[in-house]
């Protein structure tokens, strides 16, 4: 997974618009959390030589919803190859559950194990190892205000793949060596 901190947020280095802050249930020491901004933009990329030749990757974007939220709905997901032509592909996500029954068309966000919440933004397959950078991201299709929304990161998977959820302190124990009694592993 790619931390908050190592994607590109546009204006996170505003504190009107983004914070950083720690959370007690991620992985990494800060996340971001969106105070109020119209318009959304997060991007996450890696190179495909970081990924497994010949394998089917899904993409997603590990978040959490704070209790006052607004203008979070759905937004589009985006995939970017860089050497296909700026070949990109997009999907329709929901962050917010939907009120009502009726039907919705695209990817809706569903709780994890590790008590955050994933959306698919988009897959691909890796056929060229050597093809440069791929990138996710997740784009408002709305110029309405936002906030509540809690970024821990953009996570490059197979789609079937197992999630271990690793807490901090399991964290900091493995680092002295101790005992992981409390890891988990889901499938």
């Amino acid at each position: 997974m790619i931390g908050a901190r190592g994607l590109i947020i546009v204006l996170d280095d505003i504190p009107l618009f983004w914070g950083w802050t720690s959370h007690i249930n991620s992985r990494f020491s800060t996340v971001a959390e969106l105070r109020i901004k119209r318009r959304l933009d997060i991007r996450g990329q890696i190179d495909k030589k970081m990924l497994s030749p010949k394998t089917h990757y899904a993409v997603y974007l590990v978040f959490r919803l704070t209790q006052d939220i607004k203008g979070l709905g759905s937004a589009n997901g985006i995939i970017r190859f860089f050497n296909h032509d700026a070949e990109k592909r997009t999907t329709t996500v929901h962050l917010q559950p939907a009120a009502g029954d009726h039907d919705i068309n695209g990817q809706l966000a569903v709780r994890r194990p590790d008590r955050w919440m994933e959306v698919q933004l988009g897959n691909f397959y890796n056929d060229q190892p050597d093809g440069g950078p791929v990138e996710a991201g997740l784009l408002s299709t709305t110029n309405y205000e936002k906030w509540g929304l809690i970024v821990e990161g953009i996570e490059f998977r197979p789609p079937n793949a197992n999630i271990a959820v690793l807490s901090k302190q399991n964290a900091r124990n493995k680092t002295k060596g101790l005992d992981f009694s409390n890891l988990r592993i889901f499938g």
